[in-house]
């Protein structure tokens, strides 16, 4: 099963990303710019200097393509956070209100209080019981909101 991301996380990484590709790139440009007009007190033969340029402008051209492609996807993963929160907040309230009396009397008294067979049982209940209700949502989403819910009904206590 893959591990759910946090979108800020993601968010955070993927600007991250963009801003660091974005930034060599354009100092390379600058550097093979530099290099051309023979401010850098490097000596290459014509020859040898196309090549060095050629290599390392199809590079920086890499580099600046990930960076601007990797702002793009930020709007789009601002766009998925906020839904996938949206999701976790409306999903958690639904079950806390529905099912928080029945998990503590359905589970409570029947294993050892620090049991790990006790949370394996309350947590596959919700888990089950997410996905019953919402098998259109992804899993490690189910699995972070079953971890939220379980925090939430049990950490009270």
């Amino acid at each position: 099963m893959k591990v759910y991301v946090d979108s800020n996380e993601k968010y955070n990484e993927t600007r991250s990303t963009a801003v660091s590709f974005t930034v060599f790139a354009a100092i390379g440009y600058g550097l093979l710019i530099c290099l051309w007009l023979g401010v850098l007190p490097l000596q290459f033969e014509s020859t040898n200097k196309i090549m060095v340029t050629t290599v390392m402008g199809i590079m920086f051209t890499v580099f600046m393509f990930v960076g601007i492609k990797s702002f793009v996807s930020l709007k789009k993963i601002s766009e998925t956070g906020q839904k996938d929160k949206d999701t976790e907040e409306e999903i958690t309230k639904w079950f806390v209100e529905e099912y928080k009396d029945q998990m503590i009397v359905q589970f409570d008294g029947s294993y050892d209080e620090d049991s790990q067979e006790l949370y394996f049982q309350r947590y596959n209940f919700i888990f089950d019981t997410i996905k019953e209700y919402h098998p259109e949502i992804k899993e490690e989403l189910i699995d972070h909101i079953s971890e939220m819910i379980y925090g939430q009904i049990y950490n009270e206590k």
